[in-house]
Formats: structure tokens, sequence, C-alpha cells
């Protein structure tokens, strides 16, 4: 047994759970989280209901304030809009155009959400690291300087 499963071996839930937190904080990153399945679902769903409680509000009240401001004033579309129905296709088509912005925070804060992940850590180490080379291996006869210049009369190097 290694020094750090002796440690984990010893330690009460508190200590433990602080290391896993930091473990978590320490290995993982949001491209780690979205590559499992489970984890990136739970991204999605807390993403979806952060719009859903903060962006989709903001997006109607904006939207009704235009429209009953030019209500009866002057003749837009939204003078047609009378019950301001269409401020939920607005949110809906801003929802689709924004920049997804997740908080892995909850993972730090509650390590067993990041169990699936952590039971596939060796399965995303080699798919990084051969991703890795793949990259190095795409770019390794990119940068070839050559001394010699092109000769456009005779059209050869010299």
């Amino acid at each position: 047994m290694t020094d750090q499963e002796l440690n984990v071996e010893n330690m009460d839930d508190e200590e433990f759970y602080q290391y896993r937190c930091n473990l978590i904080k320490e290995t993982f990153t949001e491209e780690d989280f979205l590559s499992c399945e489970k984890t990136r679902q739970r991204l999605e769903d807390e993403f979806l209901w952060r719009w859903e409680k903060d962006g989709e509000p903001k997006v109607e009240e904006f939207y009704n304030g235009i429209r009953n401001e030019m209500q009866g004033a002057y003749s837009t579309p939204l003078f047609y809009d009378i019950n301001g129905d269409f401020a939920a296709r607005l949110s809906s088509l801003v929802f689709d155009h924004i920049k997804r912005e997740y908080d892995i925070t909850i993972f730090h804060d509650c390590p067993d959400l990041a169990e699936p992940l952590i039971r596939k850590y060796d399965e995303i180490q080699d798919a990084k690291k051969r991703n890795r080379l793949a990259s190095q291996k795409k770019g390794a006869g990119i940068n070839i300087k050559s001394n010699k210049k092109f000769d456009w009369g005779t059209k050869t190097y010299k």
C-alpha cells in the first residue's frame, strides 16, 4: 500500500470529504465533466435551471416593457402582440444563442456527484493522452523551414 492509500484509510469522514473535494478541484476540468455523460447532464440541467430562474424572466420583462411602450403608439409588430405571447419565443431564441457557461463548483461542493467521472478517470486520461499525441503528430510536419529560396526565373530552389 502507498502512503496516500494509508492516509485515506486513516481519515475520518470530514477529512475524507475534504480530500475528495480537493482531488476533484485539482484533477478534473470542465472538459472532463462534459466528457462524462452523467456529469454533463447534471451541468446542463443546472445551466437550464439557472436560465429559467434568472435569464428567462429578465428577457420576458424586457420584452413586455418594450411592448407596453409601443402598444397603441406605433404600428410595429409589437403593436399586434396584445397579450405578450411572443415573449416566450424571444426567450427561446435568446436561449438558443447564448454561450453555455457551466458551473463546475457543484462537483467541488458535493464530490459524490462526480462519482461517475471518477470511475472513468483512467479512460479520460488515456483519451487526453491520445488526443495530445495525435495533435502533436499533425503539427510535427507543418513548421518545416527551408533555407532554400525559389528562383522564379528558372523555377527551381537554390
